[in-house]
């Protein structure tokens, strides 16, 4: 196999390794899988969220912070732009859609979202949040992981939350923690 040919292989596999990480911490946060969100970043990575700039250790504790009353939440990636600085150096780019079900007595991420709990309290709100993710990735030890990243907002909506999912007789319904049904369906595969 000729040099050029390899480069452009050994590239493939480290794109897809990055849109693997970036793909599982999405899904991490969604399922409050805070061991899950952490192994995304470096040991000495920083996040800077907006109502939040630290190193990975604080965001995560700022996370299950922000997380608590926040009911449903799942975060859709778009694009994914990789631009490879270097070996073990790429610049990421990837488009996202939040949404998030905030409970009628979600304090924290009524403050880190809208500036005051009292903000529409007493009642269930939906936000939809679209921004971009712009990391650093770093491979150390053969593994690529973010080492900075930064959220840029576009927009934000808030509405009055839509009604409950009625609770149907067969219906799998989504949870928050690792009693949701693909830990189950995880561990009957023998994964992770």
């Amino acid at each position: 196999m000729d040099a050029a040919l390899e480069q452009r292989l050994r590239r493939l596999l480290d794109k897809d390794e990055i849109e693997t990480v970036l793909h599982r911490w999405a899904t991490a946060v969604g399922r409050c899988d805070w061991e899950r969100v952490r192994c995304a970043f470096h040991d000495n990575a920083l996040d800077l969220h907006g109502t939040f700039d630290g190193n990975i250790d604080e965001f995560v504790d700022w996370q299950q912070r922000h997380h608590d009353g926040i009911e449903q939440s799942v975060h859709f990636l778009g694009p994914i732009d990789v631009e490879f600085a270097g070996p073990d150096l790429a610049l990421v780019e990837t488009y996202v859609t939040v949404y998030q079900r905030f409970s009628k007595d979600a304090a924290q991420p009524r403050i880190d979202v809208l500036g005051s709990a009292e903000s529409l309290s007493g009642k269930p709100l939906m936000a939809e949040m679209v921004g971009r993710y712009i990391d650093q990735f770093e491979r150390h030890a053969g593994a690529w992981k973010i080492a900075t990243r930064q959220v840029v907002f576009e927009w934000l909506k808030i509405d009055d939350a839509d009604v409950e999912i009625p609770r149907q007789d067969g219906w799998t319904l989504a949870k928050r923690d690792r009693t949701d049904v693909i830990y189950e369906i995880r561990d009957r595969l023998g994964l992770p």
